[in-house]
């Protein structure tokens, strides 16, 4: 299984100091059927209120609109199951703040720029 490791801080709404809580994390790649890095546009994971204001401030700067990232994707649960042992207070700001992502599930993207491939290893292969 292909994994990626998180070398500078992703992009994103959460506060930089969380955000900053995935540097040096390996994580797995999810599944996807389809090779990665991919094409993807970036979606807030910050719902309800939090999301309106960030769109509201978007969209008075004139920066409303989405731009297509170049990302790795991987499952909610896997990274989050990393960062809980390695960052447990992040994972905790995680859980408070966007619960949705834990009852639902999904994947996280991560924009390339901020990732290195790491190959899978012979032992890794079944």
């Amino acid at each position: 299984m292909t994994r990626i490791r998180i070398v500078d801080i992703p992009f994103g709404d959460a506060p930089k100091h969380v955000r900053s809580a995935w540097i040096g994390l390996d994580l797995p790649l999810a599944d996807i059927g389809a090779q990665q890095p991919q094409i993807y546009a970036h979606h807030s994971v910050l719902s309800g209120w939090r999301l309106w204001l960030k769109n509201l401030r978007k969209g008075l700067m004139g920066e409303l609109e989405e731009q297509p990232t170049l990302g790795y994707v991987v499952s909610v649960a896997d990274a989050f199951a990393v960062l809980s042992v390695a960052r447990p207070e992040a994972a905790a700001w995680w859980r408070q703040n966007t619960p949705h992502l834990f009852t639902h599930g999904g994947n996280l993207l991560f924009q390339a720029t901020c990732c290195t491939e790491i190959p899978a290893s012979p032992s890794d292969e079944p």
